[in-house]
């Protein structure tokens, strides 16, 4: 095909779609597709899955493999790999392999437009991230978490929008929010998390900040 749109275009869920070596830039993928890099194939900016479909069999997936996906902007909250924008993507596992995300607030979200999905994070690398993953686990969970993370970036964070008991969690400390109290009240052991690392409720969503 010539471009990534022609691809998606005549693509069908459950179809991969290649990318060989080179820099792209992605428009907003709107199919259950998945995405192979060949070479050494970087994504300039955010892949953004905006996608209304539900998985046929319990080990249906979508699988991101081999990019580089680069940010230009730490500061924005959308992340570099973000399953579902505003489509209801249901029932899939969600894989990201050898994958390398640089500059990004976040790295891979798995948010309000997901449920019963299952996110597995394999032989990934994030430099320059805030937030390595972060998943609403009220109607998602998250199933293998194996990567690098720099020193600086948080590995982990969970959310939901139950007002009532909005909760994140990060690395091996747990910290929940009460709707009207200004802090968090930490479950951990104080001694397990550095001191720069207190939380707040910033938003409905439970975002760290």
């Amino acid at each position: 095909y010539g471009s990534f749109e022609a691809a998606l275009a005549a693509a069908d869920n459950g179809d991969t779609i290649e990318l060989l070596a080179g820099t792209y830039t992605l428009p907003e993928i709107t199919k259950a597709v998945n995405l192979k890099g060949t070479g050494e194939v970087i994504i300039d900016g955010n892949i953004m899955y905006n996608v209304a479909a539900t998985a046929t069999d319990a080990g249906e997936s979508i699988t991101v493999e081999g990019l580089t996906i680069q940010g230009s902007n730490p500061s924005d909250n959308a992340p570099g790999l973000c399953w579902s924008r505003q489509g209801v993507l249901d029932g899939y596992i969600l894989n990201v392999k050898d994958c390398t995300f640089e500059g990004w607030k976040y790295g891979v979200g798995v948010n309000s437009g997901a449920t019963k999905c299952k996110l597995n994070v394999e032989n990934s690398t994030f430099d320059s991230v805030w937030c390595a993953v972060s998943v609403k686990t009220t109607t998602n969970e998250l199933g293998t978490f194996d990567a690098t993370t720099t020193e600086d970036c948080f590995a982990i964070q969970t959310f939901d929008t139950v007002s009532e008991d909005k909760v994140n969690s990060y690395y091996d400390s747990y910290e929940s929010y009460e709707a009207g109290e200004p802090t968090w009240d930490a479950i951990a052991d104080p001694g397990e998390v550095p001191s720069n690392w207190e939380a707040k409720m910033g938003n409905t969503y439970g975002s760290l900040q």
